[in-house]
């Protein structure tokens, strides 16, 4: 899938990273208190957009982990959070593709190790990281910059 919306998030630092990781943490605490409920789903999205997240542009779930792999020098290109909160989604799966920088995968795989998600080879040279539960992608960005750090 193309992403005609792709923005280059690699200006973003580890901060920033961090900083959207625990929005998405502070989300997902919310709608998890509301057992999931599609209408604070929609809430929650709305609000988004009143306050100027930098959630902004992505679904759901996904951003932490778009910058986290961003402030490791990768360059995500597209992602989904396969309509796990509601929405048509071209697939039933959240994932994340990214072009990877040489020589930087070792804290990616470590991190997707600890958080139960995976990685595959992609069409044209890109990664995928996926998983079976859009829950996992806030762990893996918490643990890809504890492995940075190390």
């Amino acid at each position: 899938m193309i992403n005609h919306g792709y923005v280059d998030m690699r200006r973003h630092s580890i901060n920033d990273a961090l900083d959207v990781i625990e929005e998405e943490e502070s989300l997902f605490l919310k709608m998890e208190n509301g057992d999931y409920d599609d209408e604070l789903i929609r809430k929650i999205e709305d609000e988004m957009y009143d306050d100027i997240s930098p959630c902004l542009g992505f679904d759901l779930g996904t951003a932490g982990s778009i910058y986290a792999l961003s402030a490791a020098g990768h360059a995500p290109v597209s992602s989904c959070n396969g309509g796990t909160l509601g929405g048509w989604h071209p697939l039933p799966n959240p994932w994340i593709i990214f072009y990877a920088s040489t020589g930087k995968m070792l804290p990616v795989i470590s991190a997707a190790e600890v958080s139960n998600v995976g990685l595959i080879h992609g069409i044209e040279g890109t990664i995928e990281l996926y998983s079976d539960d859009i829950r996992k992608l806030p762990r893996f960005a918490r643990a890809l910059i504890e492995k940075m750090n190390e």
